[in-house]
């Protein structure tokens, strides 16, 4: 299944304390700081704009050698649903599963900074 994914830039910036992982959703789960100090963070939103029901969602520093926890936990990111992260400045591997575990998509080394979208479509 070939799958096309753009990064947008469309968020907003937010000062405060920032980590080396995502550090916030803004949904009904969350994902866990991991402390760090202090620099800008940003908004990213992503949105799931696949015909692909989203069940699994990890987003790594650049210079992870794997993967994090999966951010959605017992959620899911339907089609037309957007999820969003307070997230650290800098570069970033996203990849997203379905419920099946199989690969919808990945991309590594991706900039993410002030007005950032990550939205996945087929």
């Amino acid at each position: 299944m070939n799958r096309f994914f753009t990064v947008v830039l469309m968020a907003t910036m937010a000062a405060g304390c920032a980590a080396s992982t995502p550090a916030t959703s803004t949904s009904s789960g969350a994902a866990t700081s991991s402390g760090g100090g202090a620099a800008a963070t940003v908004q990213l939103d992503v949105h799931n704009t696949s015909s692909s029901e989203i069940c699994y969602l990890y987003i790594s520093p650049v210079s992870d050698t794997q993967w994090g926890p999966d951010l959605l936990g017992s959620r899911t990111l339907s089609p037309g649903e957007t999820d969003h992260y307070n997230m650290t400045v800098g570069s970033w591997d996203f990849k997203a599963e379905d419920c099946q575990h199989h690969e919808l998509f990945q991309m590594r080394n991706q900039t993410v900074a002030e007005n950032s979208v990550l939205t996945l479509h087929d």
